[in-house]
């Protein structure tokens, strides 16, 4: 099992119709219509009555915007833990993920790679002088 590795959905926003793009005011309508559909009242369905308690529960994190950003905090980060637990432990998790630092991706992709994956300089000899006394110099021989 690759630990953390498995990508987070955004469920609240799904549940909603929006996405992380979304403004404030994209939010309220998508979840008023929603909401609207999907009203115990209206329907009466038990199913409907889960879907709508799934929508009051997103729009409580996505209406309010230091709930959002943790969300969307959460959704990025590395962590196997649920957004709950995110958020009852956010000062530890502040805390240990702070020196995390992201894998390094080169920025320069370079075909000179030898057999130990190091970078083959060889532009640094084109001009340089060559002589067997430079050679023992360099080498600190001499």
């Amino acid at each position: 099992m690759d630990f953390g590795l498995e990508e987070k959905r955004g469920e609240l926003y799904e549940v909603i119709g929006c996405s992380e793009s979304s403004s404030k005011e994209q939010i309220i309508t998508e979840y008023r219509l929603r909401a609207r559909e999907m009203h115990p009242d209206k329907t009466g369905e038990k199913h409907d009555k889960i879907a709508f308690l799934k929508i009051q529960e997103a729009m409580s994190v996505l209406g309010d915007e230091v709930r959002r950003s943790r969300y969307n905090e959460w959704l990025h980060s590395p962590l196997p833990i649920s957004f709950d637990q995110f958020e009852k432990n956010i000062s530890a998790v502040k805390q240990s993920t702070h020196w995390a630092t992201a894998p390094s991706i080169p920025m320069i992709h370079s075909t000179n790679i030898n057999e130990n994956n190091a970078v083959v300089m060889e532009n640094w000899s084109k001009n340089r002088y060559q002589s067997d006394s430079a050679a023992k110099f360099r080498n600190y021989e001499l």
